[in-house]
């Protein structure tokens, strides 16, 4: 802590306008106006809220529609006489990475790659205001292209898995995501946008991949605790 305390930290006054929901007696969430720090104080369905609670109410209602034609046969549950101790049944999602050593890499990779780019998370707010010189506010157009490129990402995930497998998928995901954040080390906002895209194309590659994998060398008995 005390060396933490000790690395200089700079002063960059910044005008930032702070935005809000807020109710003088409800919880906001329901009810609220949408309010700032420089006087905007409005209705939130006159920023469009109807419109985008309407369109994002409609997205979940097609997934439930979707996960509703999913047939599955449920694993039944062990019986009590049958149960191990607690301790053995608790670690056993942990043994099992363990002992599938295939698993247990890709684990640890994936791990790692994404420990690298939660990293680069915190790395694009400065690059948007420092390298790009554009406001805070870019931050959305930056997320909104991402996820462009994840939604585009995720539905040929399960062909290419199909096509070249889970461990070829899975570093064809990564490399796309390696070469997207490569990207941030230029002050070109087309690059960097493109770079941003193939973050969002790779991720749910890499991950889906990793997913099927595991799903597929796990027991049906230790999906839940291997997954958690």
């Amino acid at each position: 802590l005390r060396w933490i305390a000790s690395l200089p930290i700079q002063s960059r006054p910044q005008e930032i306008e702070m935005v809000s929901l807020r109710h003088p007696s409800e919880y906001p969430m329901n009810e609220g106006r949408l309010v700032s720090t420089r006087g905007l104080d409005i209705a939130v369905s006159e920023f469009g809220g109807t419109a985008v609670g309407a369109f994002t109410a409609g997205t979940l209602v097609v997934a439930a529609l979707v996960v509703s034609t999913i047939r599955m046969v449920e694993t039944p549950s062990t019986p009590v006489d049958e149960r191990e101790a607690f301790a053995v049944e608790f670690t056993a999602g942990f043994r099992h990475l363990r002992t599938t050593h295939e698993l247990a890499r890709l684990t640890v990779l994936l791990a790692i790659a994404f420990g690298f780019a939660g990293m680069a998370n915190t790395a694009i707010f400065a690059l948007v205001e420092e390298g790009l010189g554009r406001s805070p506010a870019f931050f959305a157009v930056i997320a909104a292209i991402q996820g462009l490129g994840s939604v585009g990402g995720g539905i040929p995930a399960a062909v290419l898995i199909g096509r070249l497998g889970e461990r070829m998928t899975l570093s064809i995901g990564l490399l796309v995501l390696g070469a997207g954040i490569t990207t941030m080390l230029t002050t070109s906002t087309t690059v960097i946008g493109v770079g941003v895209l193939a973050v969002g194309v790779g991720i749910p590659w890499a991950f889906v991949s990793y997913v099927t994998l595991r799903q597929r060398l796990t027991p049906a008995e230790l999906q839940g605790r291997v997954s958690a």
